[in-house]
């Protein structure tokens, strides 16, 4: 799908329209189809669309202080990976594609999880048969090796502007001061109880089961130990992940 308008598609379900995303590019490449004929400036405002209103919010922010539309979208998903960790998270992977409007061309980036050095073709067969696919989800066999941080570093250093820290400020302040749960996210946890280790696994269970029972929308959420991760993130790049 493509709009014809300065656009940002990110693996979580991120859109964003805003000016050019790849200062880097020449204008005037355009291998394959035109998209739009670039025109000389961008007056048409942005806009930001993802899963949770805080992520929204957090883009917004970003655009308002003059970044880039890959700004944007690395602040979002960061905070996605709070309000939303049934779905983000800085523990799988992500693509982005870009619109470049200077150069008229998309830029693709892929930061998907990629398979353990020591995988084998057959680490999900028991007993001379295929798990079954909740045995292996559930078995620690089926984790790849994230790529969600690299590519925030990979595309920041392509297309972005603000420094680096600033694209994790409010997803940092919201996970030590607390967040209201979704209704998304608590109709999700019931059902996760009794699919998957949640409940069970002594951290998880204290974070989305406080006293045994599951949070419920509105609830004040806080999760200082993400907060912990971003800040060594912001500050020490993607190796500290």
């Amino acid at each position: 799908m493509v709009y014809k308008l300065p656009t940002l598609l990110w693996g979580s379900a991120i859109l964003l329209v805003c000016a050019a995303c790849d200062p880097a590019a020449e204008p005037g490449e355009n291998p394959g189809n035109s998209v739009i004929e670039a025109e000389s400036a961008w007056n048409l405002g942005a806009m930001v669309t993802a899963a949770n209103p805080h992520a929204v919010d957090a883009a917004i922010a970003i655009l308002d202080k003059g970044g880039s539309a890959i700004d944007a979208a690395i602040a979002a998903h960061a905070v996605l990976g709070l309000v939303e960790p049934q779905s983000s998270g800085l523990g799988g992977g992500a693509f982005m594609l870009s619109y470049d409007r200077a150069a008229n061309r998309l830029n693709f980036i892929d930061g998907r999880e990629t398979a353990p050095a020591q995988a084998t073709i057959d680490m999900f067969m028991k007993d001379n048969e295929v798990m079954g696919y909740v045995e292996a989800w559930q078995s620690g066999k089926s984790v790849g090796t994230p790529g969600t941080v690299a590519l925030y570093a990979t595309a920041h250093q392509a297309g972005g502007r603000l420094p680096w820290q600033a694209l994790f400020e409010t997803a940092i302040e919201l996970a030590e001061n607390g967040f209201l749960v979704s209704p998304r996210l608590a109709g999700y946890l019931p059902g996760m109880a009794q699919r998957s280790r949640l409940a069970i696994n002594p951290d998880t269970a204290a974070y989305f089961y406080p006293a045994g029972e599951a949070l419920q929308a509105g609830d004040l959420l806080k999760n200082p130990a993400y907060a912990k991760t971003l800040k060594r993130i912001a500050t020490e790049g993607t190796k500290a992940f």
